[in-house]
C-alpha cells in the first residue's frame, strides 16, 4: 500500500529508487494525501540543487536579487538561494498542469493532486542537472558535454513516459508517440550545436591561415610600394630629362 505522508527517512530512497527503477516506482507511488508531500519534496530538491549550484559556483546573483539585498540588507546570494528554493514551488505546480495536460491526451488520470505528487517525484533531475551544468565549468569536453545534457534530457523523457503510463494510467501507444516527439526538440538542438561547433572551428582555421600569410601579404604589398616607388622616381627623371 503507498504511503500519504512524507517520509524523509525514505526520501533518498525513493530519489535512488526513481533514478534506478522508474517504472517499479511509479507503479506504486502516492499519489493522494494533499499537497503537503510534493511541496516538501519540492523544496528538498530545490535546496539540494541550491547547494551544488553554490557550491559550484553556477549560482550567480540576478538583478532582482541584488534589488532585495538593497532594500531588505543582506548578502545577494541568500536572495539567490531562497529564490532557486521558491522556484522549484512555483515550477511544481506549473508542472503538474503541463503534465495533467500530457496525462489527458495519453488518456490517463486527469486529477490534478495526482499530477503535481509526480511532478515533485519527477524533479528528482534538478539537482543532476545542476551537476551536469556544474561540469561546463571546469573545463570539460565541449562535445561530451552537449553529449551528456543530450542523455540527460533523453533520461528525463524516459521518467516522464514511465510516470505517465504507470503512475496515471496512460496509454502507451499515445505516450510512445508524445515522447518521441519531445525527443526531437533535444536532438534538434544537439544537431544545431554541431553546426555552430563546426562553423566555429571552420572559422578559427580559417582566421589562423589569414594570420600565416599576413607576413606574406605583408612582404609583397611593400615590394609592390618599392616598385610604384621606382617607378615614379624613373618617370620624374624621364621628365626631367625632357625638358632640359
Amino acid at each position: 500500500m503507498a504511503r500519504t505522508e512524507f517520509e524523509f527517512s525514505q526520501f533518498f530512497a525513493d530519489s535512488l529508487k526513481i533514478l534506478s527503477k522508474p517504472s517499479e516506482y511509479f507503479s506504486g507511488m502516492n499519489k493522494e494525501g494533499g499537497f503537503r508531500s510534493p511541496v516538501i519534496r519540492a523544496l528538498l530538491y530545490g535546496t539540494i540543487t541550491a547547494i551544488i549550484n553554490f557550491l559550484t559556483g553556477s549560482l550567480h546573483p540576478s538583478p532582482l536579487a541584488l534589488i532585495f539585498s538593497t532594500i531588505f540588507g543582506g548578502s545577494p546570494w541568500f536572495f539567490v538561494f531562497i529564490s532557486t528554493i521558491i522556484l522549484h514551488v512555483i515550477g511544481l505546480f506549473i508542472m503538474g498542469i503541463l503534465i495533467l495536460l500530457l496525462s489527458a491526451v495519453c488518456r490517463g488520470n486527469t486529477d490534478y493532486e495526482a499530477s503535481v505528487h509526480v511532478a515533485a517525484s519527477l524533479m528528482v533531475m534538478q539537482p543532476v542537472k545542476a551537476l551536469i551544468s556544474a561540469g561546463q565549468g571546469t573545463g570539460f569536453a565541449l562535445f561530451n558535454m552537449i553529449i551528456i545534457t543530450l542523455f540527460t534530457s533523453i533520461y528525463s523523457l524516459y521518467l516522464l513516459y514511465n510516470a505517465i503510463i504507470h503512475a496515471l494510467g496512460g496509454k502507451k501507444e499515445i505516450a510512445r508517440v508524445i515522447s518521441v516527439f519531445l525527443l526531437s526538440f533535444p536532438v534538434l538542438m544537439l544537431i544545431s550545436s554541431f553546426m555552430c561547433i563546426n562553423a566555429v572551428k571552420d572559422m578559427t582555421q580559417d582566421t589562423g591561415k589569414l594570420i600565416k600569410e599576413l607576413p606574406k601579404a605583408d612582404k609583397e604589398m611593400r615590394e609592390s610600394i618599392d616598385k610604384l616607388k621606382k617607378m615614379m622616381e624613373e618617370r620624374e627623371t624621364q621628365e626631367k630629362s625632357l625638358e632640359e
